[in-house]
């Protein structure tokens, strides 16, 4: 019985260990989450950037009126009376506007996590198998020992 408790808090340790390092709320879940929350942190900064330029072209639109017509013509509007020369061959300059990155968490798979909680409790019943298997040889040889 004094080789038990041992044992058991080794077992525990190690499954503890595993779930610690591999399981839902573990080191490399910890990681990710610390991966995804930098990638956030860029998106945000690009966004932020991406929005002052275009606080500032449209404070250039709303004060000069030739900035207005130069965007209206890059977007294919054009006044009345105005004689528009297309070249063929040339393609026309669009500007795409890009609202941003999206950014989505992809959880891990709860196989995954199954899988290592499996892991850890098949090896805490192995290991207390091994125990116990052990503890009884040794009380059947201490025994036969005794009869002798």
């Amino acid at each position: 019985m004094r080789r038990f408790f041992p044992v058991l808090i080794l077992v525990f340790a190690v499954a503890s260990l595993l779930i610690y390092l591999f399981g839902d709320s573990g080191l490399l879940a910890y990681a990710s989450l610390a991966s995804y929350r930098a990638k956030l942190a860029a998106n945000v900064a690009d966004l932020e950037a991406r929005n002052s330029r275009l606080q500032g072209r449209l404070s250039a639109v709303r004060t000069d009126p030739d900035t207005e017509k130069v965007i209206a013509r890059s977007q294919g509007w054009y006044e009345p009376g105005e004689q528009v020369v297309k070249i063929e061959g040339a393609a026309a300059a669009q500007e795409l506007a890009v609202v941003g990155d999206m950014l989505r968490y992809h959880k891990p798979s709860e196989t995954h996590n199954a899988a290592i909680k499996s892991a850890a409790a098949v090896l805490v019943v192995a290991l207390l198998a091994v125990v116990l298997l052990g503890a009884r040889r040794g009380r059947k040889r201490a025994h036969a020992d005794q009869v002798r």
